[in-house]
């Protein structure tokens, strides 16, 4: 089974089928979730500590200038450009995102950094405006794009391994995730060790026997837990950027990203907010601090997806000591080391491409490169009410570093703009780890487990499947 730990001190609170970065996903399955709550409910608690006008004031007006606000360590390891996908082509990931997500023959674009060529990834014939859009890239690139086509829908594939998840749990097979594969040839179905068990279903396992309606082929894997991955440590001041470490009474997390609430629920009339992961808190609302005592943030009930592990952060006027959460978010995240590391501008974000690296920058670990995204369509079984999260992204560190672990979850994933600036693209929000082991990066902790395979939400699903008109918070809406 998968177990979740209390990113703090490592002590074990409960089993999940999903394990939580940095704080990885801790969560008592047989605790009951909060109930919900309203800013009135948390006037009344004890204050972590107001915040100064003067202060978010003086980081506003250095950001504003130059884009970067320093803390006492740079990051020292980027992606390696050289190898790196060009900008061209996550910008044609997210143009088919955007005019073609959710449509039938849909899939994935894969960056091949052997031989430099792109594939775009489609079931069916590929529309006129993908097609274009694909021949407007090769000549702004000087890149091969072509079409690959997929055996079976990712919708269809999708939708089965979801079924296959939801069915999992009477037949006691240790299903841990289920992956619509991004070439659209059938689903990945990793088990623990009753992985035999499964396999003896038959010699040619199909979906429909694990308790999918449609028949496709699946390849049966063996795999350890999955767990949700629940600082930067210290010094943290006004406004609050992503990739920081946060606290409450039940554990450690990290923060994402700052976003914008277009159409703010009545009770949380909030214009601001910041990302992370909903099991952060055992899936319910409550107040976060930093690691000094001071007010982070409010997690709500209204801003939440429990499918994509993600919810938002408010201000609450009565802890924070401030009337508006303007002088609380603002569109920066951390690099560098967990106890340290400087605030980078967020400018966009980005479509996760299929061989392309991500970076990852949880608060337990710090910063961490060289992330090659293997799936895009990963769902996993955490356990508790998180049975069926995704879809994923799932990473690997290929330098074989364990980059992500308990305590980063809710931290944020993304891309540098380029080798030298102080830009990042926003890619996702972490959220679990795939065959956790006790070594680690960054804090050490009795217990603490961390992995090179990382599960990750990413950005634009996660906005979108949350009430309030999220849109990503950058330089250029703030």
């Amino acid at each position: 089974m998968m177990m979740r730990f209390d990113g703090r001190a490592g002590r074990r609170v409960g089993s999940v089928l999903g394990i939580a970065m940095g704080s990885l996903l801790a969560i008592n399955l047989a605790a009951t979730p909060a109930g919900a709550a309203t800013d009135s409910d948390e006037i009344s608690a004890t204050p972590f500590g107001s915040v100064s006008w003067e202060d978010a004031s003086s980081v506003i007006e250095e950001f504003n200038q130059t884009g970067l606000v320093e803390g006492s360590e740079a990051p020292t390891v980027r992606n390696d450009f050289r190898t790196e996908a060009p900008s061209e082509v996550f910008a044609l990931a997210d143009q088919l995102r955007e005019r073609f997500d959710g449509t039938d023959g849909y899939g994935p674009v894969e960056w091949d950094g052997e031989s430099a060529e792109v594939r775009v990834w489609w079931h069916g014939d590929a529309p006129a405006e993908a097609r274009e859009l694909a021949k407007v890239t090769a000549a702004s690139s000087g890149l091969p794009v072509t079409f690959a086509s997929m055996a079976y829908s990712t919708n269809d594939l999708a939708v089965a391994a979801q079924q296959i998840l939801k069915a999992q749990s009477d037949a006691n097979l240790g299903i841990q995730t289920v992956t619509a594969l991004f070439d659209g040839s059938g689903l990945e179905v990793a088990a623990n060790s009753t992985v035999s068990t499964l396999r003896s279903v038959s010699e040619g396992v199909t979906s429909d026997q694990l308790g999918a309606v449609e028949r496709f082929p699946v390849r049966i894997v063996e795999s350890g837990e999955v767990e949700p991955a629940n600082n930067r440590h210290s010094g943290q001041v006004a406004p609050y950027a992503g990739g920081a470490r946060i606290a409450s009474s039940l554990g450690g997390c990290s923060t994402a990203f700052g976003v914008m609430i277009t159409n703010p629920q009545p009770s949380q009339n909030k214009p601001r907010g910041m990302l992370t992961a909903h099991h952060c808190g055992n899936y319910g609302p409550g107040t976060w601090g930093t690691p000094s005592g001071n007010f982070y943030g409010y997690k709500t009930s209204e801003y939440t997806s429990l499918q994509r592990d993600a919810a938002v952060m408010v201000n609450a006027p009565g802890a924070s000591g401030v009337s508006d959460s303007y002088p609380l978010y603002y569109p920066m995240m951390y690099v560098g080391a967990w106890n340290a590391g400087s605030r980078y501008v967020v400018v966009n974000g980005q479509t996760p491409v299929v061989g392309a690296d991500w970076c990852v920058s949880g608060s337990y670990s710090g910063t961490f490169c060289y992330n090659k995204i293997v799936q895009t369509n990963v769902y996993a079984n955490y356990g508790g009410p998180a049975t069926n999260v995704g879809p994923l992204v799932e990473t690997d560190n290929y330098k074989n570093i364990n980059s992500v672990g308990q305590g980063d979850s809710g931290g944020p994933a993304y891309r540098y703009v380029n080798s030298t600036g102080n830009g990042v693209f926003a890619t996702g929000i972490i959220s679990g780890i795939r065959n956790g082991g006790t070594s680690c990066e960054g804090l050490q902790y009795n217990g603490r487990k961390c992995s090179r395979t990382a599960l990750i939400s990413p950005i634009y699903p996660a906005i979108a499947n949350m009430n309030g008109g999220l849109t990503l918070m950058t330089n250029t809406n703030y």
